[in-house]
């Protein structure tokens, strides 16, 4: 870990306590503006006092919730989420003592007001640090030197681009061994710099901080990579390939005397399936209530833009390989009896100039509109509101046939959002790529994971990337 982040991360439980009391202090002042009779049965400067004696419990909180196990990404949904889990918690435990110590009770709305407030103030200070951090990242203090080790042009590509997406991730690439392509050759800005044997010389000439292998490689060479992180205190990651990712749910097991290894049962068998259906019941009646005017006005525009039914129904692929209808608001131009745009090209994929949309179509394709129906698809129970999208008969087949493990997206409810999609997985991206993040969700699925895919779901809608 770069010195930088040591010291960041140091001012990050100051920084917390501060914003804690900060929170506490304001609504204190906007009780007392709230109500215009009766003060409180407490004084400031008592409750200062008993808010700097609290205080340090909440910072206590905040550490077994894991708001200082950083990564060095600052991402803006999952940090949300995780500092209201936190606050949640410690405004629960300030409840708790109010109530063991009754001469400290001063106001309900104050206990309020620190809930939103604390959890705002705390987001706020440590959105100000990270931005400290990444401006100091344009003077190269604690960015980190990243070589790619193992090659492989998708996977290489797939991971130079995420940087690039990413101008504050603070990464500045050394270079990539591959053990095919020639040496100096440019693979999308990033020049392949040697081989494997030729690593301790690339150490040498650069003092990179990091190692990221993006293909598996033979387990003697991935040995030398594991060894000479160790001993130069390098950090390491690599891509896992889908038997990799399978794997990382197993469990010990024995009979009699012979120790074993067994996969784990999926989170989503058993009550977790139960209170995900639940969840999608009560949200998608929910969603269906709130979106009804936004109904009402898309079927106006479709109606009135070009001839045709309203709603588009299209055969798709859903759990247990069961086939269903997946309902869209129609937004290309009828060609067919059973209303879709595909008399002369046949089952094809959206593309971005693709000239079969309507007008309106291209609006509520591009606001994602169109997949609003879909939530009667959850509520009859052939879709989930978070899980793998759906894909039509024709295009399962040809994927299964050239995409190991493929089938296994099929094991759980198809959603309307998904790891993937959130992840910028969609339109014309890669279809390996977003059954690894498919699988990674079905292997690790929570209520708490698909709250999360919900919540940056808005954000990936607003955008409008990759939605045509």
């Amino acid at each position: 870990m770069k010195k930088s982040e040591i010291i960041f991360d140091c001012l990050l439980v100051p920084l917390d306590f501060l914003m804690v009391i900060t929170a506490f202090v304001v609504s204190f002042y906007l009780r007392l503006g709230y109500f215009f009779g009766p003060g409180l049965p407490i004084s400031f400067l008592d409750y200062l006092k008993w808010i700097l004696m609290i205080s340090p419990v909440w910072i206590l909180v905040f550490a077994i919730a894991g708001l200082y196990h950083r990564h060095r990404r600052f991402k803006t949904i999952d940090e949300i989420y995780n500092i209201w889990a936190a606050c949640s918690i410690g405004i629960m435990v300030t409840v708790v003592v109010i109530f063991m110590r009754r001469e400290f009770f001063f106001s309900r709305l104050i206990v309020i007001y620190a809930w939103v407030l604390s959890t705002v103030f705390v987001f706020w200070g440590r959105l100000f640090l990270e931005k400290v951090q990444q401006y100091l990242f344009r003077f190269n203090i604690g960015v980190y030197k990243l070589l790619i080790v193992g090659g492989g042009q998708v996977a290489v590509t797939q991971l130079l681009k995420e940087i690039e997406n990413d101008p504050y991730a603070g990464y500045q690439i050394v270079g990539i061994l591959d053990p095919v392509e020639k040496i100096g050759t440019k693979i999308k800005g990033a020049k392949v710099i040697g081989r494997l044997d030729d690593l301790e010389k690339i150490y040498q000439k650069t003092k990179f901080d990091e190692i990221i292998q993006t293909k598996s490689t033979s387990y003697p060479d991935f040995l030398k990579l594991i060894n000479f992180c160790r001993e130069k205190r390098i950090r390491f990651r690599f891509k896992p390939d889908f038997l990799e990712i399978r794997i990382s749910r197993v469990q010990p097991a024995e009979i009699g005397h012979l120790s074993l290894i067994e996969l784990k049962d999926l989170p989503l068998e058993g009550w977790g399936r139960v209170m995900k259906r639940l969840t999608d019941i009560i949200l998608s009646l929910i969603g269906l209530i709130l979106s009804l005017p936004l109904f009402l006005i898309t079927i106006f525009l479709i109606k009135i833009t070009s001839p045709g039914p309203v709603f588009f129904k299209q055969k798709r692929i859903g759990r247990n390989n069961q086939e269903f209808y997946l309902l869209k608001f129609r937004s290309m131009y009828v060609t067919k009896e059973d209303g879709s745009a595909e008399a002369k090209t046949g089952p094809v994929r959206t593309r971005p100039d693709d000239e079969r949309r309507t007008p309106i179509g291209k609006i509520i394709r591009r606001l994602s509109i169109d997949e609003l129906p879909q939530l009667i698809n959850v509520l009859k129970g052939e879709m989930s509101l978070v899980g793998p999208r759906p894909e039509r008969p024709e295009f399962v087949e040809v994927y299964k046939k050239e995409i190991p493990s493929y089938n296994s997206r099929h094991r759980v409810k198809p959603g309307i959002t998904g790891w993937a999609q959130v992840n910028g997985l969609r339109g014309f991206t890669s279809i390996e790529e977003r059954l690894r993040y498919d699988l990674y969700y079905i292997e690790n699925w929570s209520l708490l994971f698909d709250l999360k895919i919900l919540l940056k779901t808005i954000g990936v809608v607003l955008k409008g990337q990759e939605a045509y």
